[in-house]
C-alpha cells in the first residue's frame, strides 16, 4: 500500500509538470531534472497525444487512480521499448507524452519510432484500460526547448482533431500541408467565405442535379489529376468520370488545374473540411 501511495503522489506530481509544460506555466529547474532527460544537442522530442474512445465518468476517486496508473504503467514501458524517454499525463479520455529522443540531427524526423509505438497501442484490447483500435492520435513537429512544449502541444491536438474528422490520415503534424496555413486561421467565417469563393457554383450545382461533383474534384486534386486514380478511387467507370469532368470545366473554367488555379482549389478544399 505504501509503494502505491509513493507511486500516485510521483504519478501525480509527473502530470502537474507535463500539464505546466504543455500550457506555457512556468515549471521548477528541478522538476525539469527530474521528469525529462538532460539537455543536450542531441536530444529532440515530440509531443503525442493519445485521445481515448471512452470517458471514465462517476468513478470513485480510488477506482480513477487505479485505471490511471495502470494506463501510464502501458504507455511508459511501450513508449520506451521504442526508444522514447517520456514524462505523461493523463486525464479521463486523454493520454499526453513528451516524448524524448537521442537522434542526429540529420535523422532527428524520423518517423519510425514513432509508428511503431502507434502500432503498439493500437494492438491493446482493453486488459491496461486502453482500447487501441478506437484511439485517435496527434503527433507534434520535432522541438529541442522545452520553453517550446505548448507550441508542440497544439501541433498535436490540430492533427489529432483532423484525424478525428477524417480529413488527415496521418498523425504527424508536419504531413499537414495546406491544413498547416488553414488552420491558424481563427474566423470560421473567412474560411467559410474563401471556400464559398471558389467552390459556390459547385455546391449549387450538386444541389440542384443531385449530383456529386465536389466529391469528384476533391478526389481529382488528390490524385494530381490521374483520371485512372480517380476513377478507381470513385469507382466509376472512365466515361462516368469524363463527363463529370466536363461539368468541372465548364463551371471552374477550363484551366482549373493551371498551378495557381489548382492550388486555389485544394486550398478551398481543404478550408471547406476543415469547417464540416
Amino acid at each position: 500500500m505504501r509503494d502505491r501511495t509513493i507511486e500516485e503522489r510521483k504519478q501525480n506530481n509527473e502530470d502537474d509538470f507535463v500539464r505546466n509544460l504543455i500550457n506555457g506555466r512556468p515549471v521548477d529547474d528541478e522538476d525539469l531534472q527530474t521528469f525529462v532527460p538532460v539537455p543536450s544537442k542531441n536530444m529532440y522530442y515530440r509531443i503525442f497525444h493519445i485521445q481515448l474512445a471512452i470517458s471514465e465518468k462517476n468513478l470513485h476517486p480510488s477506482d480513477w487512480e487505479e485505471i490511471k496508473l495502470q494506463r501510464l504503467m502501458s504507455i511508459r514501458t511501450l513508449l520506451k521499448r521504442c526508444g522514447f524517454f517520456p514524462a505523461l499525463s493523463c486525464s479521463k479520455n486523454s493520454i499526453t507524452a513528451i516524448a524524448c529522443f537521442l537522434a542526429d540531427n540529420r535523422v532527428k524526423e524520423e518517423k519510425s519510432r514513432s509508428l511503431q509505438a502507434i502500432e503498439q497501442i493500437r494492438e491493446m484490447n482493453g486488459s491496461n484500460y486502453i482500447d487501441g483500435q478506437l484511439c485517435q492520435f496527434g503527433i507534434s513537429s520535432v522541438y529541442q526547448a522545452f520553453s517550446q512544449a505548448n507550441k508542440a502541444y497544439a501541433e498535436a491536438l490540430k492533427v489529432e482533431e483532423m484525424c478525428q474528422k477524417g480529413v488527415a490520415e496521418s498523425p504527424f503534424y508536419e504531413n499537414l500541408g495546406l491544413y498547416k496555413i488553414l488552420l491558424e486561421i481563427k474566423d470560421p467565417d473567412f474560411l467559410r467565405t474563401y471556400a464559398d469563393s471558389y467552390l459556390a457554383p459547385i455546391f449549387e450545382y450538386d444541389n440542384k442535379m443531385d449530383s456529386n461533383l465536389f466529391e469528384t474534384l476533391a478526389v481529382y486534386l488528390e490524385s494530381n489529376g490521374s483520371k485512372k486514380d480517380t476513377a478507381e478511387r470513385l469507382f466509376i467507370v472512365r466515361q462516368t468520370l469524363y463527363h463529370r469532368l466536363e461539368k468541372l470545366e465548364m463551371i471552374l473554367g477550363a484551366d482549373f488545374m493551371a498551378p495557381a488555379n489548382r492550388l486555389a482549389l485544394e486550398s478551398a478544399v481543404k478550408a471547406y473540411r476543415i469547417l464540416l
